[in-house]
């Protein structure tokens, strides 16, 4: 993506996101010459999504002379620019490990309302990947764009950057949870025909989808850390939304219900977010921005009336 070729990598993430919507039904409750599963089917699917991934990254970087042997002619060299890739991504890739083992957790959790439960929490979150893959990918490509302005010093583009990021995730969330408020059963019933599964992801979208908005604040929080050098603090948000709300809320509200569950996770994402706008807030305040200074309601308010004036 930092070198420009957007397209065909997002087309790939999509794909792999695709593979595992399929193979997810397929293997959970399966299909044809595939036994059901269960749990150990959406485990393969999600095997299979990541080796469709590598194997089609790695042909795209093959075909664009991104891989080369020539990088381990020089040795020292080498090790100097691996160091420097090191420092930012040891960070990104611990934080990108608390996400599963968050995910894992909450499984364990949910599995104590029983089989239909576990199958309801696999089939939602497969559905909330994809219905929330622009703010996913939003969160991607924001990392080489701020990296690149950071270094250029050209920090009126950051304010740009953070404040059109943030509207858009917001709206993106807003959008989705309409469509899954709207459509919930429609949506479940493409994926299962049991009236118990259905009603539990019903539940889920309708309590879990009402923090989608808030969803991908922290997202973006951290891929912009992670673009001005300081992917230490990215990892500390991860930490404290993976660690500190995601799992003990869940833990929590799952004492009273499996209702509970998904209204800690929902609670989570919503302080989370809070959480991640302070930190951000923090970082612009300490670089000489303005944007903290400024109304977060003024700016949807002159959106709402760009749109309403059909400009």
């Amino acid at each position: 993506m930092a070198k420009g070729i957007m397209i065909r990598s997002t087309l790939v993430m999509g794909i792999g996101g695709i593979v595992n919507v399929i193979f997810d039904y397929v293997l959970i409750f399966g299909f044809g010459p595939f036994p059901a599963m269960g749990l150990a089917g959406a485990a393969y699917a999600t095997v299979l999504s990541w080796a469709v991934i590598f194997l089609l990254m790695m042909m795209l970087l093959v075909r664009e002379s991104l891989l080369s042997l020539s990088f381990f002619m020089d040795i020292r060299q080498a090790i100097k620019d691996l160091r420097g890739m090191l420092y930012v991504a040891m960070p990104a890739i611990a934080a990108q490990l608390l996400n599963p083992i968050a995910i894992a957790v909450i499984t364990r959790i949910v599995s104590g309302y029983g089989e239909d439960a576990v199958a309801a929490f696999g089939i939602v979150t497969r559905i909330e990947s994809l219905i929330l893959v622009g703010i996913l990918s939003l969160s991607v490509v924001m990392t080489p764009f701020v990296a690149q302005n950071f270094g250029a010093k050209h920090w009126h583009r950051l304010d740009k950057i953070v404040a059109h990021a943030g509207r858009l995730t917001v709206y993106w969330g807003i959008a989705a949870f309409t469509v899954v408020a709207l459509f919930p059963q429609t949506i479940m019933t493409l994926f299962t025909q049991s009236d118990t599964v259905v009603a539990q992801g019903v539940d889920y979208f309708w309590t879990v989808g009402l923090s989608f908005p808030m969803f991908g604040l922290l997202l973006i929080t951290t891929s912009f850390l992670n673009g001005v050098q300081s992917p230490r603090t990215s990892l500390k948000l991860t930490m404290v939304k993976s660690l500190g709300l995601t799992i003990p809320l869940a833990l929590l509200g799952s004492y009273w219900s499996l209702e509970g569950t998904w209204v800690g996770l929902s609670i989570a994402n919503v302080i989370g977010a809070w959480y991640a706008y302070k930190v951000l807030n923090r970082w612009l305040s300490e670089h000489g921005s303005t944007l903290p200074n400024q109304s977060i309601v003024n700016d949807y308010k002159s959106d709402l009336m760009f749109w309403s004036s059909g400009k």
